[in-house]
């Protein structure tokens, strides 16, 4: 589904822009609280959105407030899922990161 992949990237540009130049610091609790953010109030809504204009026979003010307070939960157990494994997978994670930007060269300017 195009539109998922869509709102996933966004999450992922999202983060590259608050993480860059090492401006914040990538710390596992860091990184997990703003994976939970990010995924109810970014990647949930836009996903929400999505479903809105694909599904919905009829659009409106009803239909909208259904599709996002329905979605709201989705997006918290989501978020709640990326939090965890966040936490927990976080420092392998960017140190896996760091050895592919170094073998490849990815680390000069």
């Amino acid at each position: 589904m195009p539109w998922q992949m869509m709102a996933y990237g966004a999450g992922g540009m999202l983060a590259g822009f608050v993480f860059i130049k090492n401006k914040i610091p990538k710390k596992p609790w860091i990184m997990a609280v703003f994976g939970f953010f990010a995924n109810v109030f970014w990647i949930g809504p836009l996903l929400d959105t999505s479903h809105i204009f694909i599904m919905m026979p009829e659009i409106n003010a009803s239909t909208i407030t259904a599709a996002l307070v329905s979605g709201f939960p989705v997006n918290v157990s989501q978020g709640l899922c990326t939090a965890i494994m966040m936490f927990v997978f976080g420092k392998p994670l960017l140190e896996k990161l760091y050895r592919v930007k170094q073998k490849y060269g990815m680390m000069e300017n």
